[in-house]
């Protein structure tokens, strides 16, 4: 279904025009603006503000977007047909990763250096060690999910940050656990493909605790609404032209997952059995 321009005429003046429009000066991109068109009605009321939406996958976006905008009778953009802006690329000599990496600003590792990738390659779509094989992880269909996996009983349940937020190990102890758990939920639920980098997590639980807003709970939200969204919704795998170019870009995150990053994209790397 196309979007007429009468429809979203007919939006901004019966929900507010004067603060959609503020909104939409602030869009970047056709989501963002399908993303303002909807906050602004009743419609939109469950979707997060804009900072958390766009933190997002443009795939996890689309997911967002889909019901509301199913409601108003708008259409959501073809995700398949978007590419990231082109990054420019780095010139200094790359350094190994030893696990995530604490900030934007910073490359260091969360916790003790460990070597459990050294002879490791990167083959595209594949890393080979010399005792393990691990195979990039795409988006999957509802149908190859367990069952359970897009029902009430499969919850996010992330114990919420009591420490204090200026002492770094502590948020650091925190942040790798919690990271861990948010990379196997949205496996759990076939969004491997569509993973936050650690550096956009972490950047999320820091603004987030700046605003004193409970981060547990925003990430169980989140969950929620990806749930509800995946299971009516058809999803495509991602990966097929942006992977990783090189095994310094990886971390080990547990015994089966290594995840690679270029800060902004996410790959997902699981041991083949």
């Amino acid at each position: 279904m196309k979007t007429s321009l009468l429809v979203l005429i007919c939006l901004l003046f019966t929900a507010g025009a004067s603060a959609n429009q503020g909104c939409s000066a602030l869009a970047r991109s056709e989501l963002e603006q399908l993303y303002c068109t909807i906050k602004a009605t009743s419609a939109g009321a469950g979707l997060p503000s804009l900072g958390d939406f766009r933190r997002n996958d443009e795939t996890v976006q689309a997911l967002l977007l889909k019901q509301p905008a199913r409601r108003l009778g708008l259409a959501v953009p073809d995700v398949s047909v978007i590419q990231p802006a082109p990054r420019e690329r780095k010139t200094e000599p790359a350094k190994r990763s030893t696990g995530p990496r604490q900030a934007v600003e910073t490359s260091q590792p969360i916790a003790e250096p460990v070597d459990s990738l050294h002879g490791c390659q990167m083959f595209k779509r594949e890393i080979r060690c010399p005792t393990r094989h691990y195979r990039l992880v795409d988006n999957m269909g509802n149908h190859a999910l367990e069952a359970g996996a897009l029902g009430v009983h499969n919850t996010f349940e992330l114990a919420r940050f009591t420490g204090d937020f200026q002492d770094k190990q502590a948020v650091n102890r925190y942040l790798a656990e919690s990271y861990r758990h948010y990379i196997e939920k949205m496996l759990s639920i076939g969004l491997g493909g569509v993973t936050m980098s650690y550096t956009r997590f972490h950047r999320t639980f820091r603004e987030l605790g700046d605003k004193n807003e409970d981060f547990a709970a925003r990430s169980a939200t989140m969950f929620r609404y990806l749930k509800q969204d995946k299971s009516s919704m058809a999803i495509a795998p991602r990966h097929e032209e942006y992977l990783p170019t090189s095994i310094e870009q990886c971390f080990d995150l547990s015994d089966t997952l290594v995840i690679c990053d270029d800060r902004d994209r996410n790959w997902v790397f699981k041991a083949g059995e």
